[in-house]
């Protein structure tokens, strides 16, 4: 069976060298066009934006795949170095709680145990004049108060001032 060209080693091996470097550059703030440009001036000519873009998709899928496996070998390594710990018979030195804590704290933050830390918060203006409204809006600022019969008068005010509906004429499909 013979190779395509883009199953050479040497492609392969330029593809993991410019998918590195554009991790790198991801790691720097850079957007795929930034990419793309400079990758190109280093001597990836093939490094279009929708490559570097393909690029990014493949790292990010390689990594979705590593990351459970860090994440249980590092796992493993806190448990191991957190019994150490605890087995130690220096257990009563401030050093060894302090280490003991710390390494709680870091199996906490891996397995997601915190409680969130950050906040979000916004300053809404409700403070609307009704007359800058317009439809729907205006209707529910106007409305707002009043009782459940009030609005049912509303209803009815606003059924009434509905055309009736336009005779239809048959005349031009009976000819």
């Amino acid at each position: 069976m013979s190779r395509r060209p883009q199953d050479k080693p040497q492609t392969k091996l330029r593809m993991q060298s410019r998918r590195a470097r554009a991790l790198q550059l991801f790691k720097q703030g850079k957007s795929t066009r930034e990419a793309s440009k400079i990758l190109k001036s280093e001597g990836f000519p093939k490094a279009s934006q929708s490559t570097v873009s393909c690029d990014l998709r493949s790292l990010q899928a390689d990594f979705a795949e590593i990351v459970p496996q860090e994440r249980q070998a590092a796992y493993e390594e806190l448990k191991a170095l957190k019994q150490m710990i605890t087995s130690s018979d220096d257990l009563r030195t401030g050093e060894a709680i302090k280490l003991l804590l710390e390494t709680h704290d870091r199996l906490s933050r891996l397995l997601g145990l915190d409680a969130p830390n950050k906040t979000i918060s916004a300053k809404i203006d409700a403070t609307v004049d009704p007359e800058k409204l317009q439809g729907y809006r205006k209707f529910v600022v106007e409305t707002q108060l009043l009782s459940r019969e009030q609005l049912e008068a509303v209803y009815q005010y606003a059924r009434s001032l509905r055309p009736a509906p336009a005779p239809i004429s048959l005349k031009g499909e009976l000819q």
